[in-house]
């Protein structure tokens, strides 16, 4: 990948960046971390998800300075997890024994009681015409739409590749997982051609937004459903959006989030008018597009893990994919009301995830230390020693999407949930830096 001079001007000056941030920096010394999740449950809690050759779910208190593990026999890998505060539940999708699985646990039970994970297996369901072996499908993201007690929506994306190629080698589905306070019910829906991937999705008041690509083409596409008022989506269509191929396109999966009411943002690796950088989208409405951003990709990232919003101080938070990016101490932090960007940097030398403070401004994220072990780094405005900011230029353009109608397969299935107890142990964490 070609870097221009503008990345070389931007690492160079990172490289001599004096302190400037009011941060902190924790470590549970002695927990190996290889990979990691992570999501702020209150002001001094998060809850982590951690791959250490086992998964592992933690619950990092920085007042008592503990940590709690909970090894999952079995669990072999976690993609995406939320937290359902109407419930205080974890919700989280991967692979379990071979498996898809999508599973969620409470949190009090799980950390200080005798409580469970139940987990919950997804079918691999192919395009309506294919009747070969499906090959291997794995839970991408997850976003859980809460209506009440006995109607709680999980909603996962699946992503297949196909062993036996027919007309094509892999295809998404999206499923609708809903709980009606006894069963879970399952809908799957797919786009019948499986010309269309989806890698990521959010929830609006009214719609569940899907952002992906078509394969072989260069240009942006995503779709909408109308989110329901009571049982599945049962959608036979979906409105598909596309831009302009010489406007835009992503290069690498996009991720999107939730603002407030119908507006979402996307961001990710891209071509935007004739360069390569991150690109950050505003939707006020499914096809209405407000903003669109350019930023150079002062990472050298093709891929991104987590994208995640903080209405109290309405930034965007975005880091990239470990194994997808060359710079992997720098965190993105975009500023919606102005427009303007920066990158964070702190003594974390390899970022894995990050999540917005739930009632407070800044952002955690989790990491590895040099020594392997597990880091959580909690960052709002930095002024202090535990870390620093550069700002990134910003450009700005506004481009049209198309709207237009596709058909979709849909089928049901319902699942049988088991069980799993947990395996404890327990860790202090350490301030690194404060």
């Amino acid at each position: 990948m070609q870097i221009n001079k503008i990345t070389i001007l931007v690492l160079m000056l990172l490289a001599n960046l004096a302190a400037l941030g009011q941060s902190a920096v924790y470590e549970a010394t002695g927990m190996i971390s290889m990979n990691s999740i992570i999501r702020n449950y209150d002001q001094d809690v998060d809850i982590v998800y951690n791959d250490n050759g086992q998964s592992s779910f933690l619950h990092v208190n920085r007042t008592t300075g503990s940590v709690v593990e909970a090894q999952i026999p079995n669990l072999q890998s976690v993609t995406d997890m939320e937290i359902e505060r109407n419930e205080n539940k974890v919700y989280f999708c991967g692979q379990y024994a071979g498996g898809p699985v999508f599973g969620r646990f409470s949190i009090s039970s799980l950390f200080f009681g005798a409580g469970q994970v139940e987990i919950t297996p997804i079918s691999i369901t192919p395009p309506i015409d294919y009747s070969g072996p499906t090959g291997i499908m794995t839970p991408q993201k997850l976003e859980v739409q809460y209506i009440n007690s006995a109607d709680v929506h999980v909603y996962i994306i699946g992503y297949a590749e196909l062993t036996v190629p027919y007309y094509t080698s892999a295809y998404t589905v999206l499923y609708d997982a809903m709980y009606n306070g006894t069963i879970w019910d399952i809908e799957h829906l797919h786009e019948e051609g499986g010309d269309y991937l989806f890698y990521d999705l959010a929830v609006t008041s009214n719609f569940l937004m899907m952002f992906g690509e078509k394969q072989g083409g260069q240009t942006d596409y995503f779709c909408s459903f109308n989110t329901p008022l009571t049982g599945h989506l049962l959608a036979s269509t979906m409105t598909m959006y596309s831009f302009s191929p010489s406007d835009f396109y992503p290069i690498t999966k996009l991720l999107t989030e939730t603002l407030n009411g119908d507006a979402h943002v996307t961001a990710g690796y891209a071509f935007f008018d004739g360069d390569s950088g991150i690109v950050i989208t505003r939707y006020s409405a499914p096809n209405t597009l407000t903003d669109r951003w350019f930023l150079h990709n002062v990472t050298i990232s093709t891929g991104f893990r987590d994208l995640k919003y903080n209405p109290s101080n309405n930034k965007l938070y975005l880091v990239p994919e470990l194994s997808h990016t060359v710079v992997a101490d720098l965190l993105y932090v975009f500023d919606l009301t102005t427009g303007s960007a920066q990158v964070y940097q702190s003594s974390v030398q390899n970022m894995c995830s990050v999540d917005a403070m739930y009632s407070n401004n800044g952002a955690v994220v989790s990491g590895i230390s040099s020594g392997g072990y597990v880091n959580t780094w909690i960052t709002n405005n930095p002024v202090c020693n535990c870390d620093k900011l550069f700002n990134v230029a910003v450009q700005r353009n506004v481009h049209t999407a198309i709207p237009w109608d596709l058909s979709m397969f849909v089928g049901t299935f319902t699942p049988l949930p088991f069980f799993e107890s947990p395996n404890k142990t327990y860790y202090v964490l350490n301030t690194v830096c404060r």
